[in-house]
């Protein structure tokens, strides 16, 4: 049973039927004990798992009844699949393959709680620790089963990653557009773009099966060796890259045992990720599904993520039929992982009008808000960044004569770091303010004013921290800040000009 917040604040268990259920009726707010990074795994089984009951079920509107859920289910995988802990092994438990020899021979048992089996490794931005649990439940086995089965990527040798990511070094990416943060809402989103791009993903190269492909993975045994081709699958399919058997101890308590794989469960080296996954956007040049490294979601990938035509985006970006006419918001979220090591979880929520998505999802739009979002990125890279970079080098070098600063210093590269976040949290307003006034000086004007303001704070703010060589500290602050409001003066030339410009900049 999983524990949810209802719409009337109240705390309840519910079975996944009901889950699903309450759903579909928007009467769940919340799925206490689901750890932030479980999140985006969890929504993207809800979602896949709920499109292909109602595919196969012929439905086209998720029912709000309980039994109509289970029977979908059921038609899915047999009970013993949707148990935790199934004694006899020859037979499916949840995101537990069966195991043909019918015993965990050469299995070893790997964790006593959920943590054990869990995708997290280490955690550098987010409090989360391994093996953190001392009594867990049934719930947190169900978050971790899922986790580790639907993100994981490569661990040593037989220890292979899912397929939707490109390499076992890469990490699943959820870019989503949804009308509000709501579960319900999102949910009931998702199953539709699941039904709109069905046909799109069964026209893709790898030749998905369009009726009764293998959907749930764990319901086939696997030995280990056996790798799936796609043409036996089900566009929406649900992996699986462990072979992992929960049992009880004799407490009573959940014990995990696993065995490591010659093969991966997916054959899907070659493809670097791009399998048709709903939430995945595409690099075209390298083929490959997109990695977002230790930095997040920064304002220079997302811009990418939306507007770049090196990029396709994720098909969850589509416009549907029954989308608001107002604001929706851009939800992206992924844990990076590296090689051996969690680098951090991140998760971003950015509001877009109406009148930004028509443009994002028209070709021809989507080239000019690119160009715009290029020119605003050149003034933080060429402009801010650099003048603060350049004048503080020289500040803390006591201002060196000609062109003999020393780049490779290392005591100012903080303060870029500062800067890019001030830079965040204004950056897509004055994007699309720009856009919708069709990228006339006045809105630019104003981005580059408050650009303008944001350097010079930290400028001002690091120049008191950073101690310049004391016989040339007159020398090094007047230079310093001739070079910053220099470099802004080029790169800012519309600031620079206007009537109303900062008495700094003139």
């Amino acid at each position: 049973m999983l524990p949810i917040e209802r719409d009337d604040t109240t705390c309840s268990s519910a079975s996944l039927p009901q889950v699903l259920a309450h759903l579909s009726s928007g009467t769940v707010t919340a799925f206490p004990g689901l750890a932030p990074h479980q999140r985006q795994a969890w929504y993207q089984f809800l979602v896949q798992l709920g499109a292909i009951a109602l595919n196969r079920g012929g439905l086209d509107t998720p029912p709000g009844d309980e039994a109509v859920w289970r029977d979908l289910l059921l038609a899915l995988a047999p009970e013993p699949g949707w148990c935790l802990v199934v004694e006899d092994f020859r037979q499916p438990a949840f995101f537990q393959p069966p195991i043909k020899e019918g015993s965990l021979k050469g299995f070893n048992r790997i964790a006593d709680t959920p943590d054990g089996i869990d995708v997290l490794i280490t955690a550098k931005n987010h409090d989360v620790k391994a093996f953190r649990l001392g009594a867990a439940n049934l719930h947190h086995w169900v978050y971790a089963l899922i986790t580790l089965q639907t993100q994981q990527g490569f661990l040593g040798r037989g220890n292979y990653g899912v397929a939707r990511m490109n390499g076992g070094f890469a990490s699943r990416v959820l870019v989503d557009l949804v009308p509000s943060a709501d579960w319900g809402e999102r949910f009931r989103r998702g199953l539709q773009l699941a039904a709109a791009t069905r046909n799109d993903q069964l026209a893709l190269p790898l030749r998905f099966r369009s009726e009764n492909g293998l959907a749930l993975l764990w319901t086939r045994d696997w030995d280990g060796a056996e790798s799936l081709s796609f043409d036996d699958l089900d566009p929406l399919f649900i992996e699986i890259c462990r072979r992992v058997r929960l049992t009880r101890d004799d407490a009573g308590g959940v014990v995990a045992w696993g065995k490591p794989t010659e093969a991966a469960r997916v054959a899907a080296k070659d493809l670097k990720g791009v399998v048709g996954d709903l939430w995945t956007p595409v690099r075209k040049k390298e083929a490959a599904a997109l990695t977002v490294g230790p930095g997040g979601f920064r304002y220079e990938l997302v811009a990418d993520i939306l507007t770049s035509p090196e990029i396709d985006p994720s098909p969850a970006l589509s416009d549907l039929p029954d989308d608001p006419p107002g604001r929706m918001l851009l939800h992206l979220s992924v844990l990076v992982r590296g090689q051996g090591t969690t680098d951090g979880l991140y998760e971003r929520w950015l509001p877009l009008t109406r009148a930004a998505r028509r443009r994002l999802f028209r070709r021809e739009d989507r080239l000019a808000v690119h160009a715009i979002a290029k020119t605003m990125i050149e003034d933080c890279r060429d402009g801010a960044k650099k003048a603060l970079r350049v004048a503080l080098l020289s500040l803390v070098q006591g201002g060196p004569e000609g062109d003999r600063l020393d780049f490779k210093d290392k005591r100012v590269g903080e303060a870029g770091e500062v800067l890019d976040r001030r830079i965040d949290d204004f950056f897509f307003k004055h994007l699309w303010a720009i856009v919708e006034t069709g990228g006339d000086d006045p809105a630019r004007v104003t981005w580059q004013r408050e650009l303008y303001a944001a350097a010079i704070d930290v400028f001002e703010d690091w120049s008191i921290r950073l101690t310049p060589p004391s016989q040339r500290r007159e020398r090094a602050h007047a230079l310093a800040e001739l070079t910053f409001t220099r470099i802004l003066s080029k790169r800012l030339a519309l600031l620079s000009q206007s009537n109303d410009r900062p008495e700094e900049v003139a």
